[in-house]
């Protein structure tokens, strides 16, 4: 533990809750970001771009997987 173990916890916490930026810089009485994106660097990541396709993707695939295979007949699928 060190004296900005407060801090760092502080700013995880406001970005798991949804605070926009600007409300946790005022908070933490920062001018720059570079501290916040430091601290909040894993949780940050988990709200990209890539992470969000990726979440998307999973949730396609679960879906699918969901769905009961439909019986198909005919000879286009070689069952006569």
């Amino acid at each position: 533990l060190s004296g900005h173990s407060t801090r760092v916890g502080a700013v995880q916490d406001m970005i798991a809750s949804g605070i926009e930026l600007p409300a946790i810089l005022q908070a933490g009485r920062w001018k720059s970001t570079s501290m916040v994106n430091r601290y909040g660097e894993r949780l940050l990541a988990r709200r990209g771009g890539a992470a969000q396709l990726a979440r998307l993707q999973r949730r396609r695939r679960q879906r699918r997987r969901r769905q009961k295979p439909t019986r198909r007949s005919g000879p286009e699928w070689g069952i006569w």
